[in-house]
């Protein structure tokens, strides 16, 4: 299976002669994006994208594990489909949705007081059962609480 990467540098518009030339709106949202995520997400998405390294070259060259690589690496990507959501729904005419069901669900505000009130000591899987006994929702796997819980400081529980 071949993998194909995406150069945020090489997104382009092919003009009436043929030509290639770089979309500068695309890059400039994309720049702007990328400026919103942490050093670290930044890194690893230039050096997965960039440079085709792997997870475990990044790690070494971050001094992380993969796995630890990978989590942030997915996060950046989430956080990206976040900041460029609107600006590919104006571009496009696409709908940016799903990206992330507690942002988006009419009970956030109360999710959100009880994540910020949820002990260390409680499991997610006991959390999961108070929050659906709460809202009527379970939310599977805890992960999705997990990642919104990690934006909530960041934007204001919106990502």
């Amino acid at each position: 299976m071949r993998k194909v990467y995406l150069d945020p540098g090489l997104l382009v518009v092919v003009g009436a002669a043929g030509s290639i030339q770089p979309d500068p709106r695309v890059v400039l949202a994309v720049r702007r994006a990328m400026r919103r995520l942490s050093d670290r997400q930044r890194e690893i998405i230039e050096a997965r994208f960039g440079e085709c390294l792997t997870f475990k070259q990044i790690g070494i060259r971050l001094g992380l594990t993969p796995s630890a690589v990978r989590i942030d690496y997915y996060a950046a990507v989430r956080a990206l489909k976040h900041h460029l959501a609107s600006f590919v729904e104006r571009r496009w005419r696409v709908k940016a949705d799903g990206l992330c069901r507690i942002c988006s669900h009419p009970k956030r505000v109360k999710i959100e007081e009880m994540l910020r009130a949820k002990s260390g000591r409680e499991t997610w899987g006991a959390f999961g059962r108070r929050l659906e006994v709460a809202i009527g929702e379970r939310f599977q796997p805890p992960r999705i609480l997990i990642s919104h819980l990690g934006h909530m400081g960041e934007n204001n529980g919106r990502h």
